[in-house]
């Protein structure tokens, strides 16, 4: 990246504790059955950095395995408040996600919310859809994401487009036809309502189907009442292989129709 940039990878601040020192913290902090399964995620995430994607951080203009703070003055729109840090999708779980959508995805268009550096969006790329788009608010995540599809072999990309947009994603219109929309916890609060209302009204306007695809999201459950998402029983295999591999949470979701939300 040429420059000064105002991205800042996340540097660990906490003191030269050892392994054990840090387990009764956390335990102190959130009980047994959370600290098993924060450090179960810990785990998980390093197995896959270490035999999968780090095989693939040479072929990146730009590598996408850093976690990034996003820092205000970075951000186009006025919601920089609600966004959380960026954090790449572990490749071979996004491969399992995608074969759990029960649609033919020749005929589909992805959408990436919050796409970062775009390792989702080469990803997607990988697959035969009609679309693929990547929505990013950060400036320079955005170019970053961009340099990363130039760079991409022709000879990889199935999908008929593929683009990254500097945009809020509140104000992202939904593309016609049937959409799979993936999340990865990408923002919070307002701008999450509206995202979420925006995906129900256009369901509500149109015969064709829309999935959405939620990775480490907070609540959704409280996500699926409210918004009337259906969520989909997983195909034997890749569900399991969720269910053994994937470091956090997920969920496949069919947007039911309903009224229009005002």
């Amino acid at each position: 990246m040429p420059g000064q940039t105002n991205v800042k990878t996340r540097a660990n601040h906490r003191s030269s504790a050892g392994p054990l020192d840090e387990f009764f913290r956390l335990l102190r902090a959130n009980g047994l059955l959370s600290t098993i399964r924060r450090i179960r995620s810990f785990l998980l995430l390093k197995l896959h950095k270490n035999l999968v994607d780090r095989r693939h951080e040479g072929r990146e203009s730009v590598a996408t395995s850093a976690v990034i703070e996003i820092e205000p003055d970075m951000v186009v729109g006025a919601n920089a408040a609600h966004a959380v840090h960026y954090s790449p999708t572990p490749r071979k779980v996004f491969k399992w996600l995608m074969e759990c959508v029960p649609l033919d995805i020749r005929q589909c268009t992805f959408v990436d919310y919050g796409s970062g550096r775009g390792r989702v969006l080469m990803a997607a790329a990988r697959l035969p859809f009609r679309q693929v788009i990547g929505v990013e608010f950060s400036r320079e995540l955005h170019d970053d994401a961009r340099k990363n599809l130039a760079t991409m072999p022709r000879a990889l990309k199935r999908a008929q487009g593929v683009r990254s947009i500097n945009a809020d994603a509140a104000t992202f219109e939904i593309p016609q036809g049937p959409c799979v929309l993936y999340f990865y916890n990408p923002f919070t609060g307002n701008v999450l309502d509206a995202v979420l209302k925006r995906i129900s009204n256009a369901r509500a306007e149109r015969e064709t189907e829309l999935y959405c695809v939620f990775f480490n999201m907070e609540n959704l459950a409280g996500i699926e009442m409210r918004y009337r998402f259906e969520r989909c029983k997983l195909p034997f295999w890749p569900g399991l292989k969720l269910k053994l591999f994937a470091p956090y949470t997920y969920a496949v979701c069919l947007v039911l129709r309903q009224d229009r939300y005002q």
